[in-house]
């Protein structure tokens, strides 16, 4: 299967427009139309940018976009690689090595003398052949410099400027917020989820300090923002130890009383949950958790088991609701009907039999939203059980 790399031509706009917003959304990034198509401007002008790609069989299945900048320490203008992708379902067949043997060959005719580029720290697929055809002698340091649009400070700032009052007192009476109930003192400033999703996007490349800042927040919505944040960048990360960072300052947020509340457990800790995945001691921090005085920390350990529930491991999960069968909290009731229900939704004997054996000491809530998706005879039946 012979690759052929060729010029970008303005017949090529419709596949370049596929491959290109395809890159962007591996790195979790976001391009306007108006910017993509400023880009395929530049490549078809004096401008300074070209671009490659490839073909493999006749379908066009990489792309690569290059400059040449003036240099002080040469006469000549060296060559920076500025993006390079390659359609997924082709990876591993030689078609990113033939991208760069060919700029390689540009760059010479050129003149340059040094062919250079960048990546993220954990893209790892792609650094295997990096690491093979280059050298890495440099560190890249990046400076914001619009920095009011990289703070916590203007995130909140929006935050507030879509306050309701009224909302905030619905929601704090929802959220348990008064005397004695278990959020009491927290503070809303009645901003609704979906507004909220927008903003943790708008920020989404947020500094680890400004997102601690944000979790810091006494603003429930704002601690909110933040930890979408934390969670999407967690996710895009892919060496174990910048996940480990994340997870590690999750875990400190959760135990000096930070992540406060049953929203922000449920929506965030079945994601950060994927980190004990890989872990050893996986069960050890669980049952820790499980074990703990603090409300939150044992709804957590429920919460974190779905990611081992969505690898096909319900055991900890089991593990877990053994542990708190006998909790006095109804949220903790509810936490593990719930994390019960998913696992029937998997293995509806595993369930039954776990039903079986605990029917007699569980909780009326747990047993209720445990057996949910059954029928409604069935539903009686271990009801009266």
């Amino acid at each position: 299967m012979s690759i052929l790399i060729r010029p970008i031509t303005v017949d090529d706009k419709t596949r370049w427009l596929e491959l290109f917003k395809e890159y962007i959304i591996f790195y979790k990034s976001k391009l306007s139309d108006e910017q993509l198509e400023l880009t395929w401007q530049r490549i078809h002008s004096d401008f300074n940018i070209n671009g490659l790609l490839a073909e493999k069989d006749g379908q066009v299945v990489g792309l690569a976009h290059y400059i040449f900048r003036p240099s002080t320490w040469e006469v000549e203008d060296f060559c920076y690689l500025e993006d390079l992708y390659v359609d997924q379902k082709v990876r591993g067949g030689g078609v990113g090595r033939a991208l760069i043997s060919e700029l390689e060959k540009i760059a010479t005719q050129a003149g340059s003398k040094r062919l250079y580029w960048t990546t993220a720290p954990d893209n790892e697929v792609a650094r295997k052949l990096y690491d093979k055809v280059a050298i890495t002698d440099r560190v890249q340091y990046k400076i914001f410099l619009n920095k009011e649009f990289m703070s916590a400070q203007l995130v909140i700032k929006e935050l507030k400027a879509l306050a309701k009052p009224n909302k905030a007192r619905d929601l704090q009476r929802f959220f348990k917020t008064g005397p004695g109930d278990y959020a009491h003192g927290d503070i809303f400033l009645g901003v609704m989820v979906p507004q909220n999703r927008k903003i943790a996007k708008k920020y989404a490349d947020l500094s680890l300090s400004e997102i601690k800042k944000l979790i810091d927040s006494d603003f429930h919505e704002v601690r909110f923002c933040g930890l979408l944040i934390l969670v999407s960048q967690f996710e895009k990360t892919k060496t174990r130890t910048l996940q480990k960072k994340y997870f590690d300052l999750y875990l400190r947020q959760l135990k000096i009383g930070q992540i406060n509340n049953w929203d922000l457990i449920d929506v965030t800790g079945v994601r950060m949950g994927r980190y004990l995945l890989e872990e050893k001691s996986a069960l050890t921090t669980l049952k820790k958790l499980a074990r703990s005085k603090n409300l939150w920390e044992r709804r957590m350990a429920v919460i974190f088991t779905f990611a081992f529930q969505k690898v096909g491991d319900p055991y900890p999960t089991l593990e877990m609701a053994d542990l708190l069968l006998k909790d006095e909290h109804d949220l903790i009731h509810k936490a593990v009907g719930w994390s019960l229900r998913e696992l029937g939704k998997k293995d509806g004997p595993l369930l039954r039999n776990y039903l079986k054996a605990n029917v007699n000491k569980m909780p009326r809530t747990t047993l209720r939203y445990a057996i949910e998706k059954f029928s409604k005879t069935e539903r009686k039946r271990w009801l009266a059980a």
